[in-house]
């Protein structure tokens, strides 16, 4: 693959995963999608990179609290609310009792109580613990779990088969993911050893438990994994990354104690 269709290929993997105005010149976009898998981690990277920026422009006249409420707005905003929308469709979908009713109620385009309490506790968790965190930890932890959040669902992708009609998901995969998903992995780790290397090591096997756990619930819930699937992963990863991070300081001491002198 040249540079040029590359960079198309990174516009598809914005362009699906955002709403960013990414032109889809040639029409092929969908078409890039399979190989779009390796650009998920530098997707995550912008989006983070967008709600640090917010962060660091509020927390110069208000509060560490109402920083990070402008954070997480950003990045909702960046990407449509897309995968805050299927953890929600995935917390609705668990209140039905066979694959065939939660996959029906997954579909439908309103959100139950689950999904509404779901969502409220997600954003909560998310602000109370990036406003623990000082503004360089703040910004430094929204673009590191922003870009681990996509090599998840990378990972995802690699892992777990999309059920037959999830057409959300399907087209992500293909001959060529697991090489796409080790480009993914070489893009996301130099950004995640921006916290340490110890915590970067921790954000990893969290990402791999959220990923194997979540993907094993659904395989057996569901039959499988589809997009709504794939932003509940993100959506938990995120957060398990932030509550990481927020220890982080206690991790790189606890590597430097143990550590031969």
């Amino acid at each position: 693959m040249g540079v040029v269709e590359e960079a198309k290929t990174l516009g598809s993997a914005l362009m699906f995963l955002t709403r960013l105005p990414v032109p889809d010149r040639d029409g092929r976009a969908v078409e890039r999608q399979p190989r779009a898998v390796a650009y998920f981690p530098i997707v995550g990277l912008v989006v983070g990179g967008i709600g640090a920026c917010a962060y660091r422009l509020v927390s110069c006249g208000y509060s560490s609290t109402v920083a990070a409420l402008a954070a997480v707005a950003a990045t909702v905003i960046v990407t449509g609310g897309l995968h805050e929308d299927g953890f929600a469709d995935v917390c609705d979908g668990f209140g039905g009792w066979t694959p065939e009713r939660r996959l029906e109620i997954m579909r439908d385009s309103r959100v139950g109580s689950f999904g509404v309490l779901g969502l409220l506790i997600l954003v909560g968790a998310k602000v109370a613990l990036l406003a623990s965190l000082s503004p360089a930890a703040a910004t430094a932890a929204l673009v590191v779990s922003h870009t681990a959040a996509r090599w998840a669902a990378a990972l995802m992708l690699l892992r777990f088969r999309p059920i037959p009609n999830a057409t959300s998901a399907k087209p992500f995969t293909g001959p060529e993911t697991p090489g796409r998903f080790a480009a993914a992995t070489l893009l996301a780790l130099p950004v995640a050893l921006l916290v340490g290397p110890a915590t970067a090591l921790a954000l990893v096997a969290a990402a791999l438990l959220v990923v194997e756990s979540s993907g094993r619930l659904f395989r057996r819930s569901l039959g499988g994994i589809n997009g709504d699937c794939l932003g509940a992963a993100i959506q938990l990863t995120e957060l398990a990354c932030y509550a990481l991070i927020v220890k982080s300081a206690s991790l790189e001491a606890l590597v430097r104690h143990i550590a031969p002198h």
